[in-house]
């Protein structure tokens, strides 16, 4: 949803689902500076500044019992036809504490933000020194192939080859969604 167009759906949202988590995305913003996450109708906002705030996935997929998100790079070389390619590898970055939905920890950005300026001032981040490896805050995406081929041998994460589609797939329908934008512009 975006503020202040949606607000009254917004806040008829938060009253019908008591407790449901936003989360609250500043634009113009970078490193995580403004992004937090709400539960109650009185902390929404009083901005006319657009906002984005979107429902908080509450049963992310975690690694040990961490948020994480993928940065991947994508290069678009013609819109007509559309051709895209995504790189290789790209960059994994964690949350420094362990992932939870007590409500005395919902202001918590180290839990549930993952973005590397957030999280790196912590002294329980961990720097990775080798880049092939998963250890640390912040892998490779090698590193997260790595540690995933581990886990599936044990059936405890997802087939990289259907995350990897999955992937492709929100890359191609995000692009798509803002074709005609990019067209303009």
């Amino acid at each position: 949803m975006n503020l202040p167009r949606d607000r009254k759906e917004l806040e008829d949202k938060m009253r019908a689902e008591p407790g449901s988590l936003w989360i609250v995305k500043p634009p113009g913003k970078n490193n995580g500076s403004g992004i937090h996450v709400i539960n109650n109708v009185g902390e929404i906002p009083k901005t006319e500044e657009d906002i984005c705030i979107q429902r908080y996935i509450v049963n992310p997929y975690l690694i040990k019992r961490c948020k994480f998100d993928l940065r991947i790079y994508v290069l678009v070389t013609s819109l007509e036809p559309l051709r895209i390619y995504l790189y290789e590898d790209g960059l994994v970055r964690f949350s420094v504490n362990e992932y939870t939905l007590d409500p005395e920890q919902i202001k918590d950005k180290r839990i549930h933000v993952t973005n590397f300026d957030v999280n790196k001032t912590s002294e329980k981040f961990l720097h990775n020194n080798d880049p092939l490896e998963p250890e640390g805050h912040k892998w490779t995406l090698t590193a997260l192939w790595k540690y995933m081929s581990s886990e599936i041998a044990n059936e405890k994460c997802l087939s990289l080859f259907e995350m990897w589609e999955k992937v492709e797939e929100l890359v191609i329908k995000s692009l798509l969604c803002g074709l005609t934008s990019i067209k303009q512009s």
